[in-house]
């Protein structure tokens, strides 16, 4: 192990073990000066961290979800109808045009309704030819119904309208129901009085609770508990009705409970384990009172029990309430129906037992606040009678994203978020983009839409990742960003005890995985696009609930990228916890994790609490905090924590409060956080948490990556729930190695790696990613191409990865192969890196990227093959008897010059066949020279002519010589062509003497004139100066 100079570290790993500090989210432990009831009747779960988890964890991690959506498609406009109670539905002119639907042009038959891809019939009975003013639609629609788990994210149900002139749309069959007297007469109906409240949220602890409940109407404090229920109308018959409740043991003793309505028992239940439980029993009917009625649930046993709901199903005489009434047939036959208390004529009559396909029921009799009317039923078919036509929650246009479905390019990154945070995200989707990566901005909306018919369900996500991943153009997308917050609390329950609703913006996917805590969010099941449980792609978060809060995440992110060489990038730190009662060995696992994997340039700091403060204790360690916040604030690559932790804070004494990171200095060294611990991923709490009272509910994770935008960290990869170290450790190994000897530094690489090394454990899907998978660690020093200037053949593809090797050097001296992206100033490039050039010739600028570190390589783009090709000389005309070389140069299909190899012949003179060299014959003549190159030819006339002076030329010119002096001058004589002749020379001057062969004598004095040069009747002249000579004194001096 390395020497310690320094007790701290900085690549924030949180190794905490879920031990007796780290608990339910219900079960919160209170270090001293915590508020007084962090300490009375909290109950938690209680772990060995360094136990390996039982097979039930292991049973936990296998579990398989169901095959991904196929999208629903819709025309363009559609519009979105949103409602959030049964009941019938006006779809009114003024509503739709106000929405933007086009009434006034737009043919009654032209609107359609549907719901999931289904049709729903439409009541237009009140409408003419022509939809006017002061007229509606009718529909029977109702709130979303689902699982239990399903019901959890919303309670809206979607219908969508469309206006289609060339296909009908649906319309409600109609069918007479005229009273005739022959009906047995409906004196009672089965009526279900369901009390429900959503006041107390439990997860469970389990990962097979029996029910799927996590809000709960209370935890049953007392040994009689007391509620009330309406029941309106009962028939005054003797029979049995019958009691349901759900309940849900919080421990696992036996739960004796009794039941008793209006004081008299009507039954008990008993059940063991921490688990749900339903129960039925029936009593006598002549228990019920007519409007209020007393239940009391009696616990026989001291042990917690949660109350969810329960039921009372009687008979109910057919009495209107509020002007409405909605029925179930009890029995079959021709039935006379005689509903009251109907204020008003003005009734609308619908059979709906189908709720898609209801029948307008017409001819019904009204006398006295009385519907009558007869009709042949059967046993659990429904009808609805109402003078309230319900306007929906919402009525929105919407034009479906069509290019989801089969868009021009395929992405890399897919970023997640609602629309309004568009405009927040944007400089985050250019940065990857400038980066090489393909990047495809999402609204979430779209995912509901087009996989789930608009309804809200992390599903719809999935299935929209798992869409792109088999049916976008290749490679498949990598990454998954989500940009968006939500919380436990989906629906707005009891916001006086958990904080003032805000709708979330993406949803979690919430699942009882975890076997100590229950339910918890896992956001790695919206990168499972083959339902096995482990994610293809890598899934980060920005839990932000505002597009201001993306903003400044957004803004942390690129200046963490642009920050230059510093010192932090060579730093790590460790942190590690005592215990909660002796030294359980979190410092000997980041001992081990150093000495295996660390390279020895990496500076290493450690604040390990057992270092400051000992023995084990309760108490704070101020210097061990210190001591933390003081390395933390100097900035490091890398933060690796192992201890325990909770909600709100690490360590037991505790070493830190998430409130207390405000305190950090500004700094641009932000680390990424390893936590080996429990709770630190976990992102879902509400504003406020009973249990916790007044303290800040953020976990660790959301505090250093979204709440603090100056300070804090870059990124945190930890537990959703709680944790083990034993499984943890054998994870950060994987993350180790991947960083110091494979050069992995891409966050969402990382966490893949690591999910893969503990793929047999439930953590494997509970860790979470609180930042940008596709975010660089600063460890990259340098990167360099080889070749680094590559040759492409104009609008012809290269594979770039094929054609070049990108080496990265690391800032602690490794050197490793990068499997980089790519971006080019011209030319196009697909996800796969295959370069096609653009048809120009030209010399391109191209860059291969690893994060924020990229290099740049040449792209030399030449041109294709010729299909014509030209000869220079064109025409050739040359002497006789002499010699040229000719050449050929191509074009390609896109005009550029491109070189050729041609074979030469000619039908006169002598031509190199390789070389194109041509000696014309002596004799004067015309002829041809042809050039071959494959199946292309090209032809030259050539023209021989007798050569014919046409040049002289002497030189030195102008001569300077001495008198007396003599000099030998030089005449070139060339041809009309340009090529010297060997010709005699006639010499002359006007002064001094020249022989025939040019050599000049001065004349003994001083004097200028001409020498020339005559072949025929062709010459030329130089001037000549003779100039005396000058003769500089010797003189002599004595030495």
């Amino acid at each position: 192990m390395k020497e310690k100079t320094t007790r701290y570290l900085v690549i924030f790993m949180a190794l905490v073990g879920a031990g007796l500090l780290f608990f339910s989210l219900t079960g919160v432990f209170a270090a001293p000066g915590d508020p007084p009831e962090l300490n009375e009747g909290l109950d938690f779960p209680v772990i060995d961290p360094w136990a390996k988890p039982p097979d039930a964890h292991l049973q936990a991690a296998l579990t398989t979800l169901p095959q991904p959506a196929v999208p629903l498609t819709l025309p363009s406009p559609a519009w979105r109808v949103g409602i959030l109670t049964d009941g019938l539905y006006a779809l009114s002119y003024a509503e739709l045009d106000v929405a933007g639907v086009p009434v006034a042009s737009t043919s009654p038959a032209a609107y359609r309704l549907f719901w999931r891809g289904q049709e729903v019939a439409l009541d237009d009975s009140e409408i003419g030819a022509t939809f006017e003013s002061g007229e509606a639609f009718y529909f029977y629609g109702e709130k979303f119904h689902g699982s239990v788990q399903d019901e959890k994210y919303t309670a809206e149900n979607v219908y969508w309208l469309t206006v289609d002139s060339s296909t009908p749309g649906l319309r409600m069959a109609s069918r007479a129901v005229s009273p005739s007297g022959g009906g047995a007469p409906l004196t009672w109906y089965t009526e279900t009085v369901r009390r429900e409240e959503n006041l107390v949220w439990w997860a469970r602890w389990s990962t097979s609770p029996g029910t799927d409940a996590t809000w709960f109407w209370e935890r049953m404090e007392s040994t009689t508990c007391t509620y009330g229920v309406t029941l309106t109308n009962p028939a005054a018959d003797v029979y049995s009705a019958t009691f349901q409740v759900e309940l849900a043991g919080r421990s696992e003793a036996d739960h004796p409970v009794r039941f008793v309505l209006n004081g008299v028992t009507i039954g008990e239940t008993n059940w063991s384990g921490q688990i749900g439980h339903q129960t039925t029993l029936t009593f006598p009917a002549n228990l019920i009172q007519a409007g209020s009625n007393t239940l009391e649930m009696v616990r026989l046993a001291t042990h917690d029990t949660y109350l969810n709901w329960f039921e009372i199903q009687y008979r109910r005489r057919p009495v209107a309430k509020d002007s409405e009434l909605a029925l179930l047939v009890p029995l079959s036959g021709s039935t006379a129906f005689t509903i009251t208390e109907l204020p008003v004529e003005e009734i609308h009559l619908y059979e709906t037992t189908v709720p898609t396909r209801p029948v307008r029921l017409t001819n019904a009799t009204y006398s006295v606040h009385s519907l009558i009317y007869e009709d042949v039923a059967t046993a659990g078919d429904t009808y609805l009678a109402t003078s309230v036509a319900r306007e929906p929650a919402e009525i929105g246009s919407y034009s479906p994203a069509s290019e989801l479905l089969s868009p021009p390019e395929g992405a890399d990154l897919i970023m997640l978020t609602a629309r309004e945070f568009f405009t927040a995200v944007q400089p985050l989707v250019e940065r990857r983009r400038s980066q090489g990566l393909r990047v495809q901005l999402v609204d979430v909306a779209e995912a509901y839409a087009l996989f789930n018919g608009g309804i809200v369900h992390p599903e719809a996500i999935r299935s929209l990742m798992a869409y792109a991943y088999d049916n976008w153009p290749g490679p498949a997308p990598q990454y998954l960003l989500l940009v968006g917050d939500a919380s436990f609390n989906l629906q707005g329950y009891n916001e006086a005890d958990y904080g003032i609703w805000t709708p979330p913006v993406i949803p979690p996917y919430l699942d009882f995985i975890d076997p100590d805590q229950g339910e918890v969010p896992v956001d790695a099941y919206f990168g499972d696009v083959d339902s096995d449980g482990s994610p293809e792609l890598a899934v980060g978060r920005l839990p932000v609930y505002t597009p201001a809060d993306a903003v400044g995440v957004v803004d942390k992110i690129l200046a963490y990228e642009e920050q230059p060489v510093a010192p932090w990038m060579t730093r790590t730190l460790f942190v590690a916890d005592d215990g909660s009662s002796s030294l359980e060995g979190f410092a000997d696992v980041l001992d081990d994790l150093q000495t295996a994997y660390l390279p020895s340039s990496l500076a290493t700091d450690t604040v390990y609490i057992q270092d400051y403060c000992s023995p084990v204790s309760s108490s704070r360690c101020p210097s061990a905090t210190q001591a933390l916040t003081t390395t933390w604030g100097q900035g490091a690559a890398l933060l690796t924590y192992a201890g325990h932790g909770s909600i709100h804070r690490w360590a037991h004494e505790p070493l830190l409060f998430n409130e207390e990171m405000i305190t950090l200095p500004a700094m641009q060294g932000l680390p990424f956080i390893l936590s080996l611990d429990c709770w630190d991923g976990y992102w879902l709490f509400p504003p406020r948490y009973p249990p916790l009272g007044s303290r800040d509910v953020r976990s660790i994770g959301e505090w250093a990556t979204t709440v603090l935008t100056d300070r804090g960290a870059i990124g945190l990869f930890g537990p959703a729930g709680l944790g083990y170290v034993y499984t943890e450790k054998q994870m950060s190994q994987a993350m180790y190695d991947g960083m110091f000897n494979q050069g992995v530094f891409r966050l969402g690489e990382l966490t893949q790696r690591a999910r893969e090394a503990i793929s047999w454990s439930y953590l494997a899907r509970t860790y979470t990613l609180l930042g940008d998978p596709t975010l660089m660690l600063p460890w990259w020093e340098a990167l360099a191409v080889t070749p680094a200037t590559i040759t492409v053949t104009a609008h012809t593809t290269l594979s770039l990865p094929a054609a070049v090797t990108v080496t990265g050097t690391t800032r602690f001296g490794q050197a490793f192969v990068v499997p980089p992206s790519w971006t080019v100033a011209a030319g196009s490039l697909d996800g796969w890196g295959a370069f096609t050039a653009p048809t120009q010739t030209q010399q391109i600028m191209a860059q291969a990227h690893s994060g924020a570190m990229s290099t740049p390589f040449t792209i030399n783009v030449v041109g294709g093959e010729a299909i014509t090709f030209t000869i220079t000389p064109d025409p050739l005309i040359i002497g006789a008897g002499s010699s040229t070389t000719l050449s050929a140069l191509g074009t390609d299909q896109w005009g550029n010059s491109t070189s050729v190899d041609p074979t030469w012949s000619s039908d006169l003179g002598a031509i190199d066949a390789a070389t194109g060299v041509f000696t014309a014959p002596v004799e004067v003549t015309t002829g041809w020279i042809t050039a071959t190159v494959d199946l292309l030819q090209a032809s030259v006339p050539v023209a021989v002519q007798a050569r014919e002076v046409t040049t002289v030329t002497i030189s030195p010119d102008p001569l300077e010589i001495a008198v007396g002096e003599r000099a030998a001058m030089i005449a070139t004589v060339t041809d009309q062509f340009g090529n010297p002749l060997a010709e005699t020379i006639t010499w002359s001057s006007d002064l001094g003497a020249i022989d025939a062969t040019g050599l000049f004598t001065a004349p003994l004095h001083a004097a200028d004139g001409w020498i020339t040069a005559t072949v025929g009747s062709v010459s030329d002249r130089a001037w000549v100066e003779v100039q005396h000579r000058i003769y500089l004194p010797l003189v002599l001096r004595r030495g």
